[in-house]
């Protein structure tokens, strides 16, 4: 009879966490997941190489590490700053801007005239000026790339 109250419980509970997932941020559904997961890996790991399995606890370790989002090719060291001194999409940053780094920014061709320019500008501020939820350091490239660009 316990049994059968507990089955009735875990199904309830599932029942809610279903419902509070279907109505929350898919973001905030997918922070949750990751970092449950990652904790759920890590105490399992934990509980493996407590009783000597380290063979099986060092792939839930690394795979928990993984999920939270830390890939490994950002273990070097000082990577996890490059974006404090002026890197870009986590690369170092290797001086001033290029005419192919500003095109590759904005979209646009080589050799694009300046209409192409302030088209592939416009579009771009659209989606990331922080007044409409973008972010102020992608529009900040994208300001120096039309600039570079433009010779302003």
């Amino acid at each position: 009879m316990s049994g059968f109250l507990l089955g009735i419980a875990v199904l309830l509970l599932i029942g809610i966490g279903f419902n509070l997932a279907v109505r929350a941020d898919p973001a905030t559904v997918s922070k949750v997941v990751r970092y449950g997961g990652a904790t759920i890996l890590s105490l399992a790991g934990l509980a493996l190489a407590y009783v000597g399995r380290f063979g099986f606890a060092v792939p839930l370790f690394v795979f928990s590490y993984w999920l939270i989002g830390r890939p490994f090719s950002r273990l070097s060291v000082g990577a996890e700053h490059a974006t404090e001194f002026g890197a870009s999409n986590g690369r170092p940053s290797t001086g001033p801007m290029t005419r192919e780094q500003a095109c590759e920014i904005l979209g646009v061709r080589l050799g694009a005239d300046a209409d192409e320019i302030q088209a592939a500008y416009r579009m771009l501020m659209q989606k990331l000026h922080p007044d409409h939820g973008g972010s102020t350091h992608l529009a900040a490239e994208v300001n120096a790339a039309k600039d570079f660009l433009l010779g302003e």
